[in-house]
């Protein structure tokens, strides 16, 4: 397995600290909190998207105040890793590939499916794969 590359060293802090404070490390745990660490509004408001104590996401939180586009983007995508979450209405937002388009996030999705075509049967082979508000 190769090693985890992240963001920042608050990137960082934050996945293994959140790891263990659910006392989990599975795949579904280990994306999530990969995911919301890399943004500082989302690290910032992770308990507004995760309830810890019945371990479940909270997808209102996607239209709170303090969300952006590219924080909006990656908690998207955060929800969609945790359990397959589409949200009614912005199905093509919801999924992995619908996430593109905020360089973060890019690389989110090369370091899930691989790089250029390799990973996904719409890359584009230059290690940036192909991203659109498409369902794949």
């Amino acid at each position: 397995m190769s090693e985890i590359r992240f963001s920042s060293k608050e990137h960082e802090k934050f996945f293994y600290q959140m790891l263990a404070k659910c006392g989990k490390h599975d795949s579904y745990y280990s994306s999530f909190f990969y995911c919301v660490g890399i943004s500082e509004d989302t690290r910032n408001h992770v308990d507004r998207m995760f309830d810890f104590k019945e371990r479940l996401i909270k997808p209102e939180a996607l239209h709170e105040g303090w969300q952006t586009g590219g924080s909006a983007r990656l908690t998207r995508l955060a929800f969609n890793l945790w359990n397959g979450y589409v949200e009614k209405g912005e199905e093509s937002l919801s999924t992995p590939w619908g996430c593109c388009g905020v360089p973060s996030n890019n690389a989110i999705i090369q370091s899930i499916y691989g790089t250029g075509s390799s990973g996904h049967p719409r890359g584009n082979g230059r290690n940036n794969p192909t991203c659109g508000n498409r369902l794949y």
